[in-house]
Formats: C-alpha cells, sequence, structure tokens
C-alpha cells in the first residue's frame, strides 16, 4: 500500500486488509526511487509465495493472482 499522507485512504485500507489476514507493505509519501523499491520488494514477495496483487488508482482498480 503506497499512500499520501494528504490522504488517510492508504493508511485505513492497510490496516482493514491486515485484520482481513492480508500480508500488507505499507508506505507513504516516497519519492520515485523509494516507490521503484517498494513495487519490487512486493513483486518478488508475491514471486516466492505467491499470492494476490490489489492495483488501486483513484476510480481504478486492478486485480493480479499469482
Amino acid at each position: 500500500m503506497i499512500g499520501n499522507s494528504d490522504y488517510q485512504d492508504g493508511k485505513d485500507l492497510a490496516a482493514v486488509l491486515s485484520q482481513l489476514y492480508f500480508k500488507v507493505i505499507h508506505k507513504n509519501n516516497l519519492n520515485l526511487r523509494e516507490m521503484k523499491q517498494a513495487i519490487n520488494q512486493f513483486g518478488n514477495k508475491l514471486r516466492k509465495l505467491g499470492g494476490v496483487l490489489l492495483f488501486s488508482w483513484q476510480c481504478f482498480m486492478m486485480i493480479l493472482i499469482g
């Protein structure tokens, strides 16, 4: 979960998903380099463990199962 501190959505959604037993990587206010690192970290875990990628940008949402 990559969020912006000006909006509480990322933090709130990360908390809800964690309560539903999803493993959540939550990062906030990242620059481009940090964002790429976080995406790579998540991708590595997804490849290793399998799972679901939920991508949401404003009103657009995509779910990938790996």
